[in-house]
């Protein structure tokens, strides 16, 4: 989650106001931001679309594999309890 901070700067949002978008509190956020704990792919989701930003830019993946963007649209379209289930697997 290297661009979260970035990202929430630039909207001018405090660590607290992004946790009340995301029904979080102000330390998860400085957790995520820190990389002391991560979100849940869930959370994730919601980050990317209050942003409007891709996973690889969230992430700061330098070289995606041009298959990811692809890959992602068709993730967001799979429920993500039926997603959990099936990454619990593997």
């Amino acid at each position: 989650m290297k661009n979260l901070k970035y990202l929430r700067s630039e909207r001018n949002l405090t660590q607290e106001d992004l946790g009340k978008m995301l029904g979080v509190s102000r330390q998860a956020v400085l957790n995520w931001e820190n990389g002391i704990t991560n979100p849940d792919w869930d959370m994730v989701m919601k980050i990317v679309e209050i942003f409007h930003v891709s996973l690889d830019f969230l992430f700061d993946i330098e070289n995606p594999d041009p298959g990811v963007d692809y890959m992602v649209q068709k993730l967001r379209k799979i429920p993500a309890k039926d997603l959990r289930d099936f990454l619990k697997k593997y």
